[in-house]
């Protein structure tokens, strides 16, 4: 599709500003879009000025025009942030008469997310990450990832050492050791140490509440809550893989998961340690970041726990899946493919930024919406 059929459409955006770092409202869906939009020309507006690129005070990626507001504009995009600070839906947003159409980011973890509720309904389009095809969802749901920023970018090639230079080890260091994901807890408790006999694993866990030095870092450690951190990709460049599960093991009944009854079936499967082959809350930053520092990328297996993204990657070709169930049949096969785990860490890291760095991101949005 050429681009400059869309050269006429303008985006409109609601943001948050970041009111501590303990409460950044960190639009990381938006600006990835916004990131792709900037590079392919399409012009963009926001509520607020967000989102500065450098220390500069004026300079943002997400700018305010007093002079254009929603009506102006093609797209009309709300992000969860918006809702998560308690502020109402913005005023007249789906008035009979509007000529946008509207979408919302829904990047919310858990089951019983607000896309359920009636008003969301409203929404022309619901970009939802954690898709699952096991799974039901709201008729105007559509699968989404977190992606790839050009701050990830540019941390990744920073950091990051071509395979043959890098630790033979494999990162497994959640940061949500208190109460971790009852997918981590199989993790640690599965298939930590069966790989372990094999390969070397790195369990060091970097604090986020120690801003990095320098005045850059420091923005970027601001306006993300907390997840800019330098030691961290330093990490991930000098290792050829890393363990990027994440999530809940959750009921496969009823498959309508935005009701009480799904979140008590959790809270139970949670309790007795149980697993099953349906997942919720599966996506997360540290997936794009592995897949950019060209780790060979460990997650669930796509495909076995019906994972959904636009565009799907291949087992063995962009990652290394893995059934918990068995997770030894996998850690096998690493193990016999040793040898060619550099093809796998480039692999990935090229389907990533072709399919989910900003420009294909925003185009995947122009098509959807803009169509």
């Amino acid at each position: 599709m050429s681009y400059k059929s869309f050269s006429d459409k303008t985006i409109y955006f609601y943001c948050i500003s970041p009111e501590s770092v303990h409460n950044a409202a960190y639009h990381h869906l938006a600006i990835c879009i916004a990131e792709g939009l900037k590079e392919l020309g399409i012009k963009f507006y926001s509520n607020i000025n967000y989102w500065r690129l450098s220390l500069s005070d004026d300079e943002f990626l997400f700018q305010h025009d007093p002079n254009v507001g929603p009506d102006d504009c093609s797209v009309v995009v709300v992000s969860m942030q918006w809702f998560a600070r308690q502020q109402p839906f913005p005023h007249h947003l789906f008035k009979r008469s509007r000529t946008y159409s509207t979408v919302y980011l829904d990047r919310e973890d858990g089951l019983e997310t607000m896309s359920w509720q009636p008003d969301f309904k409203k929404f022309d389009f619901i970009l939802k990450t954690h898709y699952s095809q096991k799974h039901s969802y709201p008729f105007n749901a559509y699968p989404w990832a977190f992606g790839i920023t050009n701050r990830i970018t540019r941390e990744a090639a920073r950091a990051t050492l071509d395979f043959g230079d890098r630790d033979a080890k494999i990162l497994l260091n959640f940061r949500d050791k208190r109460n971790p994901h009852t997918v981590r807890r199989n993790v640690y408790r599965n298939f930590g140490p069966k790989f372990s006999n094999s390969f070397a694993v790195d369990r060091t866990i970097d604090t986020l509440n120690t801003p990095p030095p320098g005045e850059l870092e420091h923005l970027f450690w601001f306006q993300t809550g907390k997840r800019h951190n330098p030691n961290y990709y330093n990490r991930l460049g000098q290792s050829q893989a890393c363990a990027c599960f994440g999530g809940y093991f959750v009921s496969p009944w009823p498959r309508d998961k935005g009701n009480r009854l799904s979140f008590l079936q959790e809270r139970i499967i949670a309790k007795l340690n149980l697993t099953t082959r349906f997942i919720s809350q599966w996506d997360s930053w540290r997936l794009w970041e592995s897949f950019a520092s060209e780790c060979v990328t460990f997650h669930l297996d796509f495909e076995r726990y019906g994972l959904t993204l636009p565009v799907m990657p291949e087992n063995w070709k962009h990652y290394v899946g893995v059934d918990l169930q068995r997770p030894e049949e996998a850690i096998e096969k690493f193990v016999e493919r040793i040898e060619s785990l550099g093809e796998i860490g480039r692999s990935g890291k090229e389907w990533a930024y072709k399919h989910y760095s900003p420009v294909p991101t925003a185009k995947r949005f122009l098509e959807l919406t803009c169509a």
